[in-house]
C-alpha cells in the first residue's frame, strides 16, 4: 500500500479560514478512518498549512481533498501544488465537493467520490489507485459512487444505497488524525451522531420544477447523505472517549437534528418510514446516549465540554427540551426556522408551522439553553411582504429567548429543486436593512454577557491581546491580563470576566485566574521541531 494525504479545505475559501476557525468537521477524519482500516498509511493536513509548506506533499502518493463550493479557489491552488511536486499521482475529491464534480474534475482532480464515502472508498482502496498510484478506468467503472473522466467525458457510476446502521458500525472515524490539526486542543471537533435528514418528502417546488430531489428545496443533505440514520451508540462513545484521551477538549454532537437519534430504530421496517415528526423522538435512546457520553468518556466539566449542534422545531417539545436542558443547560443550540412567511416555507417543503418554531425556541430557552436561530434571505418568491414577516418573526424569537440570529443569503446548491435558480437583482434595500437589523440585534444580545465569568481556552496571542474560545462554546473572546506574564498563556484554561462587546461576533474580557496548560503539539509542529 502507498501513502495518502488528506487535505481539509473546509471553510478555507481562498486560503485562510476567516470565520469558524475552530470548527473541525467529521468528514476528513471519517475518510481517514476508512483508509486506516484498509492498512493505508494516511496523514491529514489543513489546506492553509499545506500552501505555506508545499514540500510537505513530497512523501505521499495519493492526495484526497474535501471542501465546499466556496473552497474551490484554494482547491485549485492545492491541486496545482500537488501537480508541480507529485506529477500525475492521483487526486481524489469528496465531501461537499461532490456537488460540483464536473467543475473540480476540470481543475485537475482524477476521481470524485459522490455522497457517502465509506463503502466507495473501501473498494477504491483495493485498486491500482492506492496500490500503484495509477488510475485504471476499468477498475473505476466497477465501483458505484464515483465520477471521473473517460475520453474527455464525465462518467458517473451511479449512486449507492444508503448505509444502514449496521454498515455504519463497521467504520470508525480516525482519532489519530485529530492531532494533525495545529491547535487541535482548542478546537471544536464534530462527532457524527445522525447522518442524513428525516425530511425526505417532496416539496411543492420540487414538483413544480420537476426536479424531484427530497427535503427542503434549498438543502442538498437528503440528496447526498440520504435519510436520517443513527450512528450506533458504542461507536459514538468510543470516538468521543478516544478524542478526549487524545487531548481534544471540545466535542460537538453533529447531525441535522440530534433529536432524530434512535427514531429510525423505532421504524425499522424501512428507513423512509421516518418522517419529520413521526415517529416521535426516541426518548430512551436519547437519554442513554447523553448519559453514557457524560459517564463513560472521561468527560470533566472544568476540562472539556460536550455540546449538541442542531434541532428541528418539529421534534422539540416539553420532554425533549427538558432532556436537553438536563444535560446541556448553559450551552448554545442551533434551530432552523429559515423565514417568517408560512406560505413560502410550505412551498419550500419546510416541515412544521411557525407557531411551533416559536414555541420550540421558548422551550429551549426555558430549559437553560441558548437557541441560535437560522434564517435565510434571498429565496425565490421572497418578496417585500415575506421579508417584513421575517422581521416580525425574528423579533418574536428574540422576545422568546433566542440568543442569536444567524442570517445567511440563499445560494443555489446542486441536487436541489432550486439548483438552476439564478438571481440577477442586487440586494434590495429591505434585505440590506434586514442584515443591519440582525447585526444590531446580535450586538445588543451580547450585552447580557457583560459581567459573566466564563471558562475559556487561550488559543493564541495577537500583540497584547489573547484570543480565547469559551470551553462550552460561544463568541470568540479578546482577553487581557492585568499582569505581564513572562510565559505565554497560550494553551491555558482560564476564567474570564466579560467586560465589553467587541463586535456582533466577539466579546472582550479580563483574565481572572489561570489554570492548567492543555496545549499539545500537532504532528506537523513536531515535524518542524525535529527537522
Amino acid at each position: 500500500m502507498l501513502s495518502a494525504l488528506i487535505v481539509d479545505l473546509l471553510a478555507h475559501s481562498r486560503g485562510t479560514r476567516l470565520w469558524t476557525r475552530d470548527v473541525i468537521g467529521s468528514g476528513p477524519r471519517t475518510v481517514g478512518g476508512v483508509l486506516e482500516q484498509q492498512s493505508v498509511s494516511v496523514d491529514l493536513i489543513p489546506g492553509d498549512l499545506l500552501l505555506r509548506s508545499p514540500f510537505l506533499v513530497d512523501n505521499y502518493d495519493v492526495l484526497l481533498i474535501s471542501g465546499m463550493v466556496t473552497d474551490l479557489p484554494i482547491a485549485s491552488q492545492v491541486i496545482s501544488a500537488w501537480r508541480r511536486r507529485r506529477g500525475k499521482r492521483p487526486i481524489i475529491a469528496g465531501g461537499p465537493f461532490s456537488g460540483y464534480a464536473e467543475r473540480i474534475l476540470e481543475q485537475g482532480v482524477d476521481v470524485v467520490v459522490v455522497g457517502e464515502a465509506e463503502a466507495t472508498l473501501q473498494e477504491l482502496s483495493r485498486t491500482s489507485v492506492f496500490d500503484e498510484a495509477r488510475i485504471e478506468i476499468e477498475e473505476l467503472e466497477r465501483i458505484r459512487g464515483l465520477m471521473f473522466k473517460k475520453n474527455n467525458r464525465v462518467v458517473y457510476t451511479g449512486p449507492r444505497p444508503p448505509l444502514t446502521t449496521r454498515d455504519l458500525s463497521k467504520f470508525r472515524p480516525s482519532c489519530r488524525l485529530a492531532t494533525h490539526y495545529p491547535g487541535y486542543w482548542a478546537y471544536r471537533f464534530y462527532v457524527e451522531v445522525v447522518r442524513g435528514c428525516s425530511n425526505f418528502l417532496l416539496s411543492p417546488i420540487a414538483i413544480e420544477t420537476k426536479k424531484l430531489y427530497p427535503g427542503c428545496a434549498y438543502c442538498s443533505v437528503p440528496s447526498y447523505w440520504g435519510p436520517a440514520r443513527s450512528i450506533p451508540l458504542d461507536r459514538i462513545v468510543e470516538e468521543v472517549k478516544c478524542l478526549l484521551d487524545a487531548g481534544v477538549t471540545r466535542i460537538v454532537l453533529s447531525g441535522p437534528d440530534i433529536l432524530d437519534y434512535g427514531r429510525d430504530w423505532v421504524s425499522a421496517n424501512h428507513l423512509l418510514a421516518v418522517k419529520p415528526d413521526d415517529p416521535p423522538p426516541n426518548m430512551d435512546a436519547l437519554r442513554k446516549l447523553f448519559k453514557e457520553l457524560f459517564e463513560k468518556t472521561g468527560f470533566s466539566g472544568d476540562k472539556n465540554s460536550i455540546l449538541v449542534e442542531n434541532v428541528k422545531p418539529v421534534t422539540v417539545n416539553e420532554d425533549t427540551a427538558s432532556l436537553l436542558g438536563e444535560f446541556f443547560s448553559g450551552t448554545p443550540i442551533n434551530i432552523g426556522v429559515e423565514g417568517g412567511d408560512e406560505n413560502l416555507l410550505r412551498r419550500m417543503g419546510r416541515p412544521g408551522a411557525l407557531a411551533r418554531a416559536i414555541t420550540a425556541v421558548e422551550l429551549l430557552a426555558k430549559n437553560g439553553l441558548y437557541p441560535q436561530v437560522y434564517f435565510i434571505y434571498g429565496l425565490p418568491g421572497q418578496d417585500e411582504s415575506s421579508l417584513q414577516k421575517t422581521f416580525n418573526v425574528i423579533k418574536q424569537m428574540m422576545s422568546k429567548g433566542a440568543d442569536r440570529i444567524i442570517l445567511y443569503r440563499f445560494m443555489p446548491l446542486p441536487r436541489t429543486p432550486l439548483e438552476d435558480y439564478t438571481r440577477k437583482e442586487k440586494l434590495s434595500p429591505l434585505e440590506l436593512e434586514l442584515e443591519n437589523f440582525v447585526k444590531k440585534l446580535n450586538y445588543k444580545s451580547k450585552t447580557r454577557m457583560i459581567g459573566r465569568k466564563i471558562l475559556g481556552i487561550i488559543a493564541s496571542k495577537m500583540k497584547e491581546t489573547y484570543i480565547a474560545y469559551p470551553l462550552s462554546h460561544g463568541p470568540v473572546i479578546y482577553a487581557y491580563a492585568d499582569k505581564d506574564h513572562r510565559k505565554s498563556l497560550e494553551g491555558r484554561i482560564v476564567k474570564i470576566l466579560i467586560t465589553n462587546i467587541h463586535s456582533d461576533r466577539a466579546l472582550e474580557g479580563k483574565i481572572l485566574t489561570i489554570g492548567k496548560n492543555i496545549r499539545k503539539s500537532s504532528k506537523w509542529e513536531n515535524m518542524y521541531k525535529t527537522a
